[in-house]
């Protein structure tokens, strides 16, 4: 296989604190192309409401052991005339491992009792801080985790867009205070490595007007990433924008400007 005979498909995550627009990009995507929208927390959507977009689909992430039935959904939409898949907020996502890996029987008693009891026993546990979760169902919740995300980018899209929350960690490495996805297990330091565009989203003011913005610019704390070679900042992103630049079909209109320049080099407050 020649490198010019590989299908290029933009994959792209995005990461920022809450309310700092994760969820307004998918709605962006919406508009922009035939979007599947993947999500574990319906409330979330309210968004694209307010956007008054339409997904072409949304697959509500209920129960983990449908995880196959998911994928076959969203093999569907996508035969149907779907373009891409939206997925908001990959950690409610991973909630939903979490819950099945906990409420799984760790004993010969706990596998005698009922379905119904022990999820009784169980759900009074979590509530009193009494159920931890074990290295073995931490493992698993960690490669459900990466397992799924490698199907999803297996699909024939167009754009594959992951929206993940943003917490402060430290390195494993300095000890000093990055910021990480708000991930269970090493996925939170593997995941990022699995797109091309790494996005960090925030808001911040410039001469007294809120601006919200995307960068791919790295910096000491965070692990924004660019594979075009090309970092930049934009103000008022979008989905189109961001495929744009993926594709190197960036118009002169969309060169960053010295207010972009200026907050992407670090003049964030």
């Amino acid at each position: 296989m020649k490198l010019t005979d590989l299908q290029r498909r933009a994959t792209i995550a995005l990461m920022g604190e809450s309310g700092s627009g994760k969820t307004h990009q998918l709605g962006t995507l919406c508009e922009l192309l035939p979007t599947v929208i993947l999500t574990s927390d319906l409330d979330g959507l309210d968004t694209l409401v307010k956007m008054q977009v339409q997904p072409a689909e949304i697959i509500y992430v209920e129960q983990w052991t449908a995880a196959w039935d998911y994928l076959d959904e969203l093999k569907a939409a996508l035969k149907n005339g779907a373009r891409a898949v939206g997925v908001d907020d990959f950690g409610a996502s991973q909630e939903v491992m979490r819950r099945k890996a906990m409420m799984m029987a760790r004993s010969r008693d706990e596998e005698r009792m009922k379905v119904s009891e022990r999820e009784a026993m169980l759900r009074k546990e979590f509530l009193l801080g009494n159920r931890r979760l074990q290295f073995q169902g931490f493992q698993e919740l960690a490669e459900g985790g990466r397992d799924f995300i490698w199907e999803l980018r297996q699909l024939p899209t167009q754009l594959l867009m992951v929206t993940m929350l943003q917490g402060v960690r430290p390195d494993p490495r300095s000890g000093e205070d990055r910021l990480f996805p708000e991930l269970e297990g090493n996925l939170r330091h593997t995941i990022l490595a699995r797109f091309s565009l790494v996005v960090e989203l925030f808001r911040t003011w410039d001469y007294g007007v809120e601006l919200w913005c995307a960068t791919t610019r790295g910096h000491p704390r965070t692990s924004a990433k660019d594979r075009r070679g090309a970092p930049r900042t934009w103000t008022a992103p979008t989905a189109a924008k961001l495929l744009l630049h993926i594709s190197g079909k960036e118009e002169q209109s969309d060169v960053e400007t010295e207010v972009e320049r200026r907050i992407g080099t670090g003049l964030r407050v």
